[in-house]
């Protein structure tokens, strides 16, 4: 902090305060930072912006060579947040990026390059297996919730199914069980989805299983009556009383492009599960073919 006080800020320009009212995802809140643009790419990195960075107008102007301008990242989907998409900016004037495992995998092998110090008794055992991870994926460290495909695991099942068989329902719901990642939808809800979906295949009590569409719902129709809208917007003001970055009176909402859309909207979901992936957190979406949903109006 002293760093950036002392020496950073009075080098440039420091705003103590932003607003955003754009999509607030990781990647297109900090896209709209680094372009002064409001940003509407794929939320998980695989889109560039749409309007030129602060790094490729500081190349661009200045004539500067690639090794001139960096980033780094401190997410590991903001690889693709040194360029814009457009044609004569982008590569040309980007920034590199660094991503935070650069940096794991540069104190893995350094950690491992030395025999002083506590360690392992195989390093390059350790040293193999730590890269081949970061490589991969590294979200698979630590509480291990699934065990091979999109599959949950034993005990993460178990604790699911067992508070179903305790209030025993006669109707599971969930959020959208049948779309892949990468949809328009955020991978917490996907990944609820999937493990309630799978739980609920050990719960013994006859039941039926509702999922219902998240953001990418704003792209249908709207499809509730003014009735049910009210009541939705009642459900949620009782929520937004508690954050102050939603809207907090029914007049505020039905003027908010954020949020009042999915008052207007229920969509339920049926068909198939999405089929498995590597991980139910960061598959790539080029690897998950769309799933076979129908949509429906929700009678709930």
């Amino acid at each position: 902090m002293t760093h950036l006080v002392n020496d950073l800020v009075p080098q440039g320009l420091f705003f103590p305060e932003a607003r955003y009212d754009g999509l607030t995802g990781h990647f297109n809140a900090t896209g709209a930072l680094v372009t002064g643009c409001l940003q509407n790419v794929d939320a998980y990195g695989s889109e560039a912006p749409t309007t030129p960075t602060v790094f490729e107008c500081f190349r661009k102007e200045r004539r500067l060579p690639a090794e001139a301008a960096w980033v780094v990242a401190s997410n590991k989907s903001f690889g693709l947040l040194g360029g814009s998409k457009l044609r004569d900016w982008g590569d040309p004037c980007a920034a590199n990026v660094i991503l935070p495992k650069h940096f794991l995998l540069q104190a893995i092998r350094s950690a491992v390059a030395t025999s002083e110090g506590p360690g392992v008794e195989d390093r390059e055992a350790l040293a193999k297996r730590m890269v081949s991870s970061l490589d991969e994926g590294y979200e698979g460290f630590g509480w291990k919730v699934h065990e091979t495909g999109r599959e949950i695991g034993k005990e993460v099942r178990a604790t699911l199914a067992g508070f179903m068989t305790t209030f025993h329902p006669g109707v599971v719901r969930t959020l959208d069980y049948t779309g892949p990642y990468g949809d328009g939808d955020h991978a917490d809800h996907h990944n609820a989805a999937y493990y309630a979906y799978e739980a609920q295949r050990d719960y013994a009590t006859p039941h039926r299983v509702q999922g219902f569409r998240g953001y990418p719902m704003t792209q249908l129709p709207a499809n509730q009556s003014g009735a049910d809208a009210a009541r939705k917007l009642a459900i949620f003001l009782a929520y937004s009383a508690h954050d102050s970055h939603a809207c907090q009176t029914a007049a505020a909402c039905r003027q908010d492009r954020r949020y009042w859309p999915w008052m207007l909207r229920t969509y339920q979901v049926s068909g198939p599960p999405a089929p498995a992936v590597e991980t139910a957190q960061d598959a790539p979406t080029d690897q998950i073919p769309a799933a076979e949903a129908s949509l429906h109006r929700s009678q709930a």
